[in-house]
């Protein structure tokens, strides 16, 4: 495959380091969350651009088929293209445009170097350098090797969540990556009105019977399969929220997103370590902290 880019992210929390590149080679860049504050301007250049789908370079790709077609289901806040990935070198040079592509980041506290691809929306430089663009925001997806087809499906999800990010931010004053994080964590909503849709096996065994799990959550939800939580997704379906879950190995990050269905807003985000007495599931103590 041919290397495209290499791209440098800010984000301001304490634990997880990360780089972002275009390329098979993996690289780091410090960070906690995958949550960037760009600035009042770039969020007007981003608005004005046009967007470009990054294709992978690949003969078949689960990415090129079904975020072609999130997209063109999802996508409503600028106009958008699909490129392939041979058109980005020149496209990057320009201020008006944006990129949605995927890239593989490393954390540095893993010592496995396990690589976790991400999904990034970035705007264009005249320098075409990449290291001069800006990092919108970069979603978790998986860890690399993952099958795609067992996260794909989710890609309306994340678009809508890029989309309701960028408004967020858009509508508050002077962010900091905490505070735009603590903001969607903290929304007061009642989960009484909200169904939660998991997979059984991203569940903790503990808590892996509906007995076990509705005493750790005592709010509507629903223990559902694929086509279930793809079809929520799909349908844009109101007070219905879906658990995210990055599944690693042993002495990994397990990374866990929790967003609705309709706009995708986040209203619940953790990371922990991997272990032999901790899975990369959701945890009993994730679900304490979303209903606090």
């Amino acid at each position: 495959m041919k290397k495209i880019l290499s791209i440098f992210q800010k984000i301001n929390r304490v634990i997880l380091l990360l780089i972002i590149t275009l390329s098979l080679t993996n690289n780091k860049l410090s960070a906690q969350d995958f949550l960037t504050v760009p600035s009042a301007n770039e969020i007007r250049r981003f608005k004005a651009s046009k967007t470009y789908l990054v294709l992978e370079n690949q003969l078949i790709s689960e990415f090129n088929i079904e975020m072609k077609a999130a997209m063109q289901k999802h996508w409503h806040i600028t106009e958008f293209e699909v490129i392939k990935a041979t058109d980005f070198q020149k496209l990057a040079k320009k201020k008006t445009n944006s990129f949605i592509y995927l890239n593989p980041v490393t954390l540095e506290k893993d010592k496995t170097e396990t690589a976790y691809l991400y999904c990034f929306l970035s705007l264009g430089h005249p320098s075409g350098k990449t290291n001069q663009m800006t990092d919108l925001i970069g979603v978790p997806l998986a860890v690399k090797e993952t099958e795609a087809e067992s996260y794909s499906y989710k890609y309306g999800l994340i678009l809508k969540f890029i989309q309701t990010y960028i408004e967020t931010l858009d509508k508050l004053a002077n962010p900091s990556s905490k505070s735009i994080l603590d903001y969607f964590t903290s929304q007061n909503i009642n989960l009484q009105d909200y169904e939660l849709l998991v997979s059984p096996e991203n569940v903790d065994a503990s808590i892996r019977n509906e007995s076990d799990f509705s005493s750790a959550y005592p709010y509507p939800f629903k223990f559902a399969n694929k086509k279930e939580i793809s079809s929520a997704i799909a349908e844009n379906r109101k007070n219905t929220l879906v658990l995210h879950l990055i599944k690693a190995g042993e002495n990994r990050y397990c990374l866990k997103l929790i967003a609705d269905t309709e706009t995708g807003n986040l209203l619940y985000y953790d990371y922990h370590k991997t272990s032999k007495k901790t899975a990369s599931v959701l945890l009993e103590k994730d679900l304490k902290k979303l209903t606090k």
